[in-house]
């Protein structure tokens, strides 16, 4: 990560962005091989409620961040 003083606040928060969007996209990638028959175990059941939330979270703030309002259906 680039040194945070040399920085402008814009692509501050773009790197960390852009960190955010990896570490998920890792995330999903170690979900997805998980064998069939341990998906229905309480703990990948979990993992998979913890990335939705943080996804969704995610969402709503770049919604926010642009004025506009999160809609439900979204």
């Amino acid at each position: 990560m680039p040194d945070i003083r040399t920085q402008t606040l814009r692509d501050y928060f773009f790197t960390l962005l852009t960190a955010e969007t990896q570490a998920n996209e890792r995330t999903l990638d170690s979900l997805a091989t998980v064998p069939a028959i341990q998906q229905s175990s309480e703990s990948y059941q979990r993992a998979l409620g913890v990335i939705a939330h943080v996804m969704i979270a995610k969402r709503v703030w770049m919604l926010r961040v642009r004025g506009e309002a999160w809609k439900v259906a979204d």
